[in-house]
Order: C-alpha cells, then sequence, then structure tokens
C-alpha cells in the first residue's frame, strides 16, 4: 500500500520568499514564555535558538490521562510577517519538523502538532479515546494556530499580517475544518486531495473489497490495469486532443462489459471475464445500498486501481470499520455483505458526521471574513477519489448561491491523471500555495494553475467546473494548446 505520510509529505506545497518585509525578533529565544490556552493547561515551553531560527516545544492537555499534545513551533530570525500551519497525514495529525523547514526558510513562522496521539499509521492505538479523536478531529489545529501566533507575537513584537493553512490528504481535512469551524484562524487555506466526508469516505474505500468478496474473485492487477488503459484508451479523445489523459472521467462512457472474451494481456487471466467486467464496473460506480440508491462517489475511471482493489483492504480504512465504527478489532471484514455495508456506512455517519465528517457546505462565516480557500484534487486520486471534492464544491455552490458567487472565495481544481497529492501520469500543480498568497494578498483570483507532468508536458488546470478542451492544432504536450471550457 501506498504511505500516505510521505505522499502527504510530497503534496505539501513550497512558500516562496517573500519581497518587501523582514522583521528580527525583540526578545531571545529563550525568553519565551508559554502563551495561555482556553480550555487546556499548558504544562511546558523549550526554546531553543538554531542557525537561523527559534525552535519552540510547547505542550498542553486537556486534562486527561493520555492527553499530552505537542505543539512545535518555529519562528525564523528573519520572519516576513506571516504564520504558516502544517498539517498531517493518515491518522497523524502532524507534529514532523520536516514540514516546517520550508516555510521557515520562505520567511514564515510556522507550526505543526501531534495532537498527543501515540503513535499509530492507522489510529488503532487512539480510536477509544474521546479526548484524542476530537484533539484528531478539529481541536488541536486550532490550538497549535492559537499558540503558534501567540508565540509570534512575542517573539516580533507583532502579530501575523497574513496566516495560512498548509496540507494535503487529512491536512487537506484539516484545513477544511479550520475553514467550517474557526473561520477566522487563516486567512488563506490550501487544502489538496482533502480528505473531507471523512465519516462516508474512509468505509466507501472498502468497498472494492466487498464487491470483491461478494462477487467470489480479486481481480489480478494486470487486469484491473488492462480494464483501466481500456477506459483511458476510449475517452482519452473526449477533450479534443489524444494526449494519455481523461480530462473529465465523469463524462467517460467506457463499458468494461464491451471487452468481455477478448484478450487482456494477462497470464494469470488471458481473457476478461463477465464477472471480472461486472466487478470493475460495481467499483467505479461506488458504493450502492441494497436498493441500488448510490451512497458515495465511486473511483473516476482512469484511477490505478492497485491500492483499493487488492486482496488486503487498506489498513487506514480497516481500522476505521474495526475500531471506530464497530469497535470490534477482531471483526472478519470478509463477512460483508451488499446487506451489512450499507448499515456499517450508515453507522459511521451517525458516529462521526457532526465530529470529524469535515463536509458543512455553509462557509459564509469564512467568507465574511475574507478568507480564501484554494483547493486541488488528482482525478486518479488512488486512496481518496477525487469526485469527493467535486461534489462537495458543488453542495456548497448549492447551500451558497451558486457557482459565481462560491468562487469569489473558493475554487477547486481538478488534475487529470494525478495521484494522491502527488504523482501519477498527469500533471501536478506547480505552485498553488504562492498562487493561494497572491489571491489573498494581492486579490488575484487564480484561474487557471500551472501544472507540469513528470515527463515534462505542461497544462494550465482549470478552476472547477471547466475542463480542459485541446484548441486542435499546436504541440499537444504544451500548455498553451489547451483552452479551459
Amino acid at each position: 500500500m501506498k504511505h500516505f505520510g510521505i505522499l502527504a509529505l510530497a503534496g505539501l506545497a513550497t512558500a516562496k520568499p517573500l519581497q518587501g518585509r523582514a522583521t528580527q525578533p525583540i526578545i531571545s529565544c529563550t525568553s519565551l514564555s508559554a502563551p495561555t490556552v482556553d480550555g487546556a493547561v499548558v504544562t511546558s515551553i523549550n526554546a531553543t535558538q538554531q542557525d537561523a531560527h527559534c525552535a519552540v516545544d510547547v505542550y498542553l492537555t486537556h486534562g486527561t490521562a493520555a492527553d499530552n499534545v505537542h505543539i512545535l513551533t518555529w519562528l525564523p530570525t528573519e520572519w516576513n510577517g506571516r504564520y504558516e500551519g502544517t498539517g498531517g497525514s493518515g491518522a497523524v495529525a502532524g507534529g514532523s519538523s520536516s514540514s516546517l523547514s520550508n516555510p521557515v526558510a520562505a520567511g514564515y513562522a510556522a507550526g505543526t502538532t501531534n495532537a498527543g496521539l501515540p503513535s499509530s499509521s492507522d489510529g488503532a492505538a487512539w480510536a477509544n479515546d474521546t479526548q484524542l479523536r476530537t484533539n484528531f478531529a478539529y481541536l488541536s489545529v486550532h490550538e497549535m494556530t492559537l499558540v503558534g501566533k501567540a508565540l509570534t507575537k512575542q517573539y516580533y513584537g507583532q502579530e501575523p499580517v497574513y496566516s495560512y493553512w498548509n496540507g494535503c490528504s487529512t491536512g487537506g481535512r484539516q484545513g477544511n475544518m479550520e475553514v467550517q469551524r474557526y473561520p477566522t484562524d487563516y486567512q488563506g487555506v490550501y487544502a489538496a486531495s482533502p480528505a473531507i466526508n471523512y465519516d462516508r469516505f474512509q468505509v466507501a474505500q472498502l468497498w472494492p473489497f466487498v464487491v470483491q468478496t461478494v462477487e467470489g474473485e480479486f481481480v489480478p492487477k494486470c487486469v484491473l490495469t488492462a480494464l483501466t488503459n481500456a477506459a483511458i484508451a476510449a475517452c482519452d479523445g473526449d477533450d479534443g486532443g489524444k494526449d494519455g489523459l481523461i480530462s473529465n472521467p465523469n463524462t467517460c462512457n467506457f463499458d468494461a462489459a464491451s471487452l468481455v472474451g477478448q484478450a487482456s494481456n494477462c497470464s494469470e487471466s488471458p481473457t476478461l471475464t463477465a464477472r471480472q467486467a461486472k466487478i470493475f464496473k460495481s467499483i467505479a460506480h461506488g458504493p450502492v445500498d441494497t436498493s441500488g440508491n448510490k451512497l458515495f462517489s465511486g473511483i473516476p475511471l482512469g484511477t490505478p486501481l492497485g491500492t483499493l482493489a487488492s486482496t488486503s483492504p487498506p489498513s487506514l480504512m480497516t481500522s476505521w470499520v474495526k475500531n471506530f465504527v464497530l469497535r470490534e478489532p477482531n471483526f472478519n471484514l470478509s463477512t460483508v455483505t451488499y446487506e451489512t455495508f450499507p448499515k456499517i456506512f450508515q453507522q459511521s455517519i451517525d458516529m462521526y458526521h457532526n465530529f470529524s465528517g469535515t463536509s458543512n457546505t455553509d462557509l459564509s462565516s469564512f467568507q465574511s471574513a475574507g478568507g480564501k480557500l484554494l483547493s486541488w484534487h488528482g482525478f486518479s486520486d488512488s486512496i481518496i477519489g477525487g469526485n469527493g471534492s467535486v461534489q462537495y464544491r458543488v453542495d456548497v455552490q448549492n447551500t451558497m448561491g451558486g457557482a459565481a458567487k462560491v468562487d469569489e472565495f473558493f475554487r477547486l481544481f481538478m488534475a487529470p491523471g494525478v495521484d494522491h497529492c502527488s504523482g501519477g501520469y498527469g500533471a501536478v500543480p506547480e505552485d498553488p500555495f504562492n498562487a493561494l498568497v497572491a489571491w489573498v494578498e494581492n486579490g488575484t483570483a487564480p484561474d487557471t494553475l500551472a501544472a507540469k507532468g513528470s515527463s515534462g508536458f505542461t497544462r494550465n488546470l482549470c478552476r472547477y467546473p471547466l475542463q480542459l478542451k485541446y484548441t486542435g492544432s499546436g504541440d499537444i504536450n504544451a500548455a498553451a494548446s489547451w483552452t479551459c471550457v
């Protein structure tokens, strides 16, 4: 399985040094005092002067036995007047100093937190602890932000002029949660490949395993790859150009059943069967209830299925169902049927929607505060399907008066062929964070995001709901040959 941590860190946008502001500290690093945090007790502070920054470790608790939250803040010697909060990945809230290196090098004061969570890649170690679940869901990032801003004010004698959030995956969810629960914490929120609809997508990602278990066959990876490639070939030209990408998988009409009986170029299963085609179609469509009603978005065509459709379901989603929802660590997922899956799906919603769902569509407080939300998602994300972000944007539009009004403060960019936070075979956004900074500070709302593929081809990704269209002439690998329609 792909490693959430590596992918999310790779997806963190890099802040560039900004001109026109360089402020030095007014006190020594070791003179910093512990800030006050409402609802928590700060138990210790330790500040150490490094070569070009002051590293501050703050520990706080909310009074329960296992709750020992670590907040790490780095304060650069040459400060650009800005604060940047950074997020985590998977079941990890954050806490790694590696996420602070780039922002501090660019002059940002920056923070991260482990939310007090014990080391656990899947969250099993803290699934039954209400306080730690609260920390992870929303509280820790807010408190980290309060602590970071307070230390910044002490150190430089003034508050940050601008504050930004920077996160991908879980970090993207954390950014959206800040927008929804604490709308004045950040003026700009960068949320890539966000794990929103957390209560839903965690269970929905188990659907491929359930389908294959019930249908009695785990389709060989090479067959899944062949079908994915066939879907790409079938819909590649829908955008006017044959570039190996499906610009909008949601308009792709590929039907795997049309290939039944044909060679799959797979030694494990030389000929595509009707059952394999049915399984592929069910996985792409997404989970349904016993009446066939769709429960959540499926996996967009063109997405590699090796992670979600393997013989073992992803560990993070497995832990969510076993430890957080059912609270039966030894539960056998192979016993889940088409009849019981919807019940587990609904149970997750009932337990966690208002707690960690991160799907509130009324963002009026954030908008009123002047905040800007910039998000992008790969259409070939093999961990968190990109259609979750599409549906959330549509839901926000329906709540807040339509696309034009929402575009004033929230813009989403879909990246064809791009995997989770980065990678894949599509063009990855090159400088999305600084596009957000320009939007917040200069009012320059981004209509496109410059992106580049691993082979060097370029695209200007379109703001949703626009999509790429080949102009009909020019180098098909050059962004200038494509437009947004």
